[in-house]
């Protein structure tokens, strides 16, 4: 039987790795989430493409001809006479996601083309949830309420249907952005940005005044 003592430990062993852990373990959970909703695809790596759209299948074309175009310098990305032979296709406003791409690419020779694509694409949703949470707690300071709103945020019908649009799908950058904006508008950080100009002030008006003087005497 357990001892008292040890139920207690037992029952504030979590909230005491909350406490110390707060993001890696939320990270942790939406990446075992991520990979038991993805597992259709996971298992079926090199046969199955995530996306359920038409739209899908031309974004591992454009990962391709990205690397196809940088390889070969007679080529340019954003035109392609693989497309529409003869004439061609003009790619300047194609979709690229380029940040994606380049994930991708790089995952490539560990894992295969495929695999790599859906990888990348899974990561986004482990991004997302992340950055929701960490916005989430810091407004309302609870980590329960930070883990609802990134499952919400990530995992809606909109964000689910937009896998087949990378450039669509990193919305990651939208709380982490507001979170920055947040932060460094906060009275402390303002204070703090104020003493750092004044300082600067100090030591750079010298040296303008000085410049200044210079110059009218050349």
């Amino acid at each position: 039987m357990r001892t008292l003592t040890e139920e207690k430990s037992r029952r504030l062993a979590l909230p005491a790795l909350l406490r110390a852990h707060p993001n890696l373990l939320a990270a942790l959970l939406f990446v075992v989430i991520v990979l038991v909703a993805a597992w259709p695809i996971l298992s079926n790596p090199r046969t199955v493409i995530v996306g359920d759209d038409i739209d899908v299948y031309i974004n591992p074309w454009a990962d391709w001809w990205t690397l196809k175009a940088l390889r070969d310098p007679a080529l340019s990305l954003w035109r392609s006479e693989y497309m529409f032979y003869p004439t061609g296709a003009d790619l300047t406003f194609h979709s690229f996601s380029h940040l994606n791409t380049a994930v991708s690419l790089l995952l490539r020779p560990l894992l295969g083309p495929l695999p790599a694509y859906n990888v990348t694409i899974l990561a986004n949703y482990v991004l997302i949830a992340l950055s929701m949470f960490q916005l989430a707690r810091y407004w309302t300071g609870s980590w329960t309420a930070g883990f609802l709103a990134a499952i919400v945020f990530a995992f809606n019908s909109h964000a689910l249907y937009q896998s087949c649009h990378p450039v669509l799908l990193s919305i990651w950058v939208l709380p982490w952005t507001t979170l920055y904006l947040v932060r460094a508008t906060t009275p402390s950080v303002m204070l703090s940005a104020t003493k750092h100009l004044n300082r600067a002030q100090r030591f750079f008006g010298p040296l303008q005044k000085d410049g200044v003087r210079n110059a009218l005497i050349a």
